[in-house]
């Protein structure tokens, strides 16, 4: 499995760097999948020819901007033929209807298996419906006997933290936003998961980096700050 980041920047609209917006390729042989879209993806990837006919699975973590920002575009691209599951038909129904393209809605738990790559959601608070349900998915993507987890944006008490996560169940790779907590509390989350990375991506203030530069090496996994265009191997 292949983890390439497209965008890991956050939302806001004064940020001092030219990155993109949260996006996340997947590659698993030589099938893909994307999780959210704040980043021009058709766009990065036709410029290097790469074959958008990988594409089988497109995944929306919730209805905001900087996660949606490009949905539109891959919507339109007549090379990918994926599935495309959304969070919230009520919000993002405009996509539904705009489009000759079936979508799919996101189930709490398992609600992917191409016997490729299972992804499962597990919802944060982030985002709340005028019921009071969940509409923010983070996601645990397993294959290939690895697994890895995007949390999408959580609360800033850390109280939709993963709970499988902090009770120690082993995941290859934890790829956490760093927009509403605080560090301190994050690292207090991550240093009870059971991890070999842990990604950051999504930080504002952008000042945040300098502790989290500072942070390197000083924990049981392996900390990265990844940019746009890079990718790990998992």
């Amino acid at each position: 499995m292949k983890v390439r980041f497209l965008g890991t920047n956050h939302g806001m609209e004064d940020s001092k760097t030219s990155k993109n917006r949260q996006s996340i390729l997947l590659e698993i042989g030589n099938r893909s999948y994307i999780f959210d879209a704040g980043a021009p993806v058709v766009d990065i990837l036709e410029k290097e020819n790469y074959d958008l006919s990988r594409v089988k699975g497109i995944f929306i973590s919730h209805a905001h901007t900087d996660h949606i920002q490009y949905l539109s575009q891959l919507c339109s691209c007549e090379k990918i033929n994926a599935k495309i599951y959304l969070p919230d038909f009520d919000v993002m129904g405009e996509y539904a209807n705009k489009y000759n393209r079936k979508f799919f809605k996101i189930c709490e738990g398992a609600f992917y298996n191409d016997l490729f790559v299972k992804v499962s959601s597990v919802k944060t608070k982030h985002l709340i419906d005028w019921e009071g349900n969940s509409i923010c998915h983070g996601f645990l993507i397993e294959a290939e006997d690895k697994r890895v987890h995007i949390t999408s944006d959580m609360t800033p008490n850390l109280g939709d933290f993963p709970k499988y996560l902090a009770k120690g169940e082993r995941v290859d790779m934890i790829i956490s936003e760093c927009s509403h907590p605080e560090i301190t509390d994050l690292f207090e989350m991550l240093e009870k998961c059971n991890a070999d990375r842990v990604a950051i991506i999504h930080v504002y203030p952008e000042i945040k980096y300098d502790e989290l530069n500072s942070r390197k090496g000083k924990n049981d996994f392996e900390l990265i700050l990844p940019d746009d265009g890079d990718e790990y191997e998992i």
